[in-house]
């Protein structure tokens, strides 16, 4: 007879930064993540998920890409929402180019990941692409610039001002794990 194993799936928490922010609009989410993407030399897709009142749960790095495409796939994107009961993702990835124009793929896989979501309860209120200074809602169908925290020259000053960093320490927490996942 065959022994089939129980098995049990979890989160696990890898570290954590502060945002009291409710998620009501593209730069809302933008201001959360951009200081982090923005900086990073390959594409990198990542969802906030979040309750029902748009209060962000956690964020998920989905996807690691190379500095011209990054792969996404739906699982990915969805696997952390469910495990955390989340009712709302918004997705989020970076251009290294600093040009935040999505391609006709970032679009395609927009609207595959809306309908996605519709099959499992969860609503996708938008997809970013963040650039240098720009950020493009596919959802919303337009660019602006986000001056808020734009300020290249020193990223001590981005976790200052959005108050990102647990610990003193001031790394840029998602390059540290981008290169221990590439290393």
């Amino acid at each position: 007879m065959n022994s089939i194993d129980v098995v049990g799936i979890r989160l696990v928490k890898e570290r954590e930064f502060l945002c009291e922010k409710s998620i009501r609009t593209p730069l809302d989410a933008v201001e959360v993540l951009a200081n982090e993407l923005k900086f990073l030399d390959r594409e990198i897709l990542m969802t906030l998920n979040m309750n029902s009142k748009n209060k962000i749960i956690n964020a998920h790095v989905c996807s690691i890409g190379s500095a011209n495409m990054g792969i996404v796939d739906p699982k990915s994107v969805f696997k952390s929402a469910l495990l955390s009961g989340a009712n709302r993702v918004m997705i989020i990835h970076n251009h290294p180019s600093g040009d935040c124009t999505p391609s006709q793929e970032d679009i395609d896989v927009t609207n595959l990941l809306i309908k996605g979501g519709r099959i499992l309860e969860i609503e996708v209120l938008d997809h970013i692409v963040i650039g240098e200074n720009e950020y493009y809602s596919i959802v919303g169908d337009r660019q602006e610039k986000y001056t808020e925290i734009n300020n290249t020259d020193n990223l001590q000053n981005s976790y200052e001002s959005l108050e990102l960093c647990e610990n003193n320490d001031k790394k840029n927490w998602l390059e540290e794990d981008v290169m221990e996942m590439i290393i």
